[in-house]
């Protein structure tokens, strides 16, 4: 918010603008306009190439969105008017615990079930389908790093079962050989 001070024709904000106004006609520039943040929000989810939901299911951590899943549901914050972009930014954010009391919530404010099939559920059902590939990712993810670590646990055993018996057949063989020497000498002083 900013403050103006008007001096006659002229007008000065607190962010730095200036105008001036004589009669019908009226300029202002200069300094820093206020953001509308709706506006800037879906520029940058359309710079992006994705919709809001899928930006933020696809960059939260498998294992909070686990833990988040197992816990009872938050208190549902609701808008005070439910809309399609509604829907599409928060999709991910209804918990599946809050889905009854979101749909009694549409119902009590006039949609009827038609509307909430054709309008709500696309999104609700392609975030939970968002949350399932992650968690399902990041467990094929957690299978495939424990069967690397066998594979090298069982190929370390394997070199270190080798090299226990290249040492005991080397022991033996230089055990063979320092031990020769004397075999003979004792046949030969006989």
């Amino acid at each position: 918010m900013s403050v103006w001070l008007r001096l006659g024709p002229f007008r000065f904000s607190s962010r730095g603008r200036v105008g001036v106004r004589v009669g019908p006609v009226s300029a202002y520039g200069g300094g820093h306009r206020r953001k509308r943040r709706a506006a800037s929000s879906a520029r940058r989810s359309s710079q992006v190439g994705q919709s809001p939901s899928t930006t933020s299911i696809r960059q939260s951590d498998p294992v909070h969105l686990e833990e988040w899943l197992k816990a009872p549901p938050p208190q549902l914050e609701l808008p005070g008017r439910f809309t399609q972009n509604w829907f599409a930014e928060h999709a991910a954010e209804v918990h599946p615990g809050q889905l009854e009391t979101l749909v009694e919530e549409l119902i009590s404010r006039g949609w009827s079930r038609e509307d909430i099939d054709r309008r709500a559920v696309p999104h609700l059902k392609r975030a939970a389908l968002d949350r399932q590939v992650i968690i399902e990712r990041h467990k094929q993810g957690l299978r495939q790093v424990a069967i690397n670590r066998q594979i090298v646990e069982d190929k370390n055993a394997a070199r270190e079962q080798a090299a226990a018996k290249r040492r005991s057949a080397r022991s033996a063989r230089w055990h063979a050989v320092s031990s020769a020497p004397a075999r003979m000498w004792r046949r030969h002083r006989r």
